[in-house]
């Protein structure tokens, strides 16, 4: 029993030791968070800049400026969307699953540890900012420095003077009804926009007849409406500190997860997927923590199939409301190539689900859907793992889905396509 409880105390201690990842710079209404200096400090740390640096002939992206890290890839995705990590590339290139746009990062199967994909995830859902998150007041003495309350003074009207005026949820009718604020979105903002003379999309550059607000004062407009706009910040239902995995040689893996703080809490639902979209149930864990109160959870997990695992966390609220966690990766290696497809039959225009794992360390392939006549219809890049594929429109009929294996010969599976 001893034995057992040591064994589970170093496991413990060794995944917090993971979790060392560069501190955060910055609080804002006592709530602490990421800078782009911290990430870009992560980022160099695990040498990314050996490759993405701003003058590299074979890398679009770079990241040594705020703009370049959230501009797009070569595969014209954003890499980052604030607030959103699960749309976000960097976070597909860097969580260990199937990627999407390219190859996984870093390169040669090595991984970043669990505590700075962690921090990059965090900087992510609170917006992405470059500098620290501004408060309402800053953003308010930044327009009256600005002289914006000489026009926009009037009752009724959009005008800055409380934040209700400010972050309520007001239409330009000049603009195509586009909204002064959109939280979380600056992009789609027409106080940011309006002000920045590089995202400018509606009528003149404001202010008016005077000079453009300078780059910092810019930023923390941007910053702040990516962070949610909010007049202070909001207390959360549960503060994650950590979330990872580990794993066993007999394959199963156990989930841990550390919070800091739950308010009303009732429970954590441990979800698994094959794919890392469609998410089902595992099991669930009571919540046992309080306010400002540090606990450590864990969950075992036996039933992992060959390919791709992805878990979840559902914090579920005692009035029912419930947030999800970032997701984590596990792979589980096949001893054989595996390529199946389900269903089959399968209707025209409808989707098709494919997996497709080879023995070698191929990341993805071309598959190829042809009649009996050898006729092309249809063409996809696939990756390892399940891939949903959603077909054209096509006659009923038997076609053949190819796939060329690492020996250069094909791999054929019959479909029998039916009408819709």
């Amino acid at each position: 029993m001893f034995v057992h409880k040591l064994k589970y105390i170093l496991i413990v201690w060794l995944i917090c030791c993971q979790y060392a990842a560069e501190g955060q710079s910055c609080t804002t209404d006592l709530l602490t968070h990421y800078s782009y200096r911290d990430i870009k400090s992560i980022l160099d740390k695990n040498q990314c800049n050996s490759c993405h640096y701003k003058s590299s002939a074979i890398h679009s992206w770079h990241y040594e400026t705020y703009e370049a890290m959230t501009g797009q890839s070569a595969c014209r995705t954003p890499v980052i969307i604030p607030g959103n990590i699960n749309q976000s590339l960097l976070v597909d290139k860097l969580n260990g699953g199937w990627v999407e746009c390219g190859n996984a990062m870093p390169p040669g199967g090595k991984s970043i540890s669990a505590g700075d994909l962690f921090a990059i995830e965090q900087w992510i859902l609170s917006g992405a900012p470059e500098f620290c998150i501004p408060s309402f007041n800053e953003i308010k003495t930044i327009l009256q420095n600005a002289s914006c309350g000489d026009c926009h003074n009037q009752q009724g009207k959009w005008n800055f003077s409380s934040y209700q005026h400010l972050g309520g949820a007001l239409y330009s009718t000049d603009c195509n009804d586009q909204k002064i604020i959109h939280p979380h979105q600056a992009s789609k903002s027409l106080l940011y926009t309006k002000l920045s003379i590089h995202t400018l999309q509606c009528g003149a550059l404001m202010p008016l007849d005077r000079p453009a607000l300078d780059y910092l004062s810019i930023a923390k407009i941007r910053d702040w409406i990516n962070a949610g706009a909010y007049e202070q910040a909001k207390a959360l239902p549960v503060i994650l500190e950590s979330i990872s995995l580990q794993e066993y040689q007999d394959g199963h893996v156990r989930l841990f997860w550390e919070t800091s703080s739950e308010l009303n809490t009732a429970y954590f639902e441990v979800q698994h997927s094959q794919d890392g979209v469609r998410f089902n149930p595992a099991g669930s864990v009571s919540a046992r923590g309080g306010i400002n109160k540090k606990v450590l959870y864990s969950f075992d997990y036996n039933q992992q199939r060959t390919g791709y695992n992805y878990y979840r966390l559902k914090m579920v609220d005692l009035d029912g409301d419930f947030t999800y966690s970032q997701i984590r990766v596990s792979f589980v290696k096949n001893t054989s190539e595996i390529y199946t497809i389900f269903p089959n039959p399968v209707g025209s225009g409808q989707q098709l689900v494919l997996e497709w794992l080879p023995t070698d360390d191929r990341q993805k392939v071309r598959a190829s859907l042809m009649d009996f006549t050898g006729r092309l219809h249809f063409e996809n890049i696939i990756h390892t793992g399940i891939n949903h594929i959603t077909l054209p429109d096509l006659s009923p009929g038997v076609y053949y889905l190819t796939i060329k294996d690492y020996n250069e010969t094909y791999k054929v599976q019959r479909v029998l396509i039916t009408g819709r």
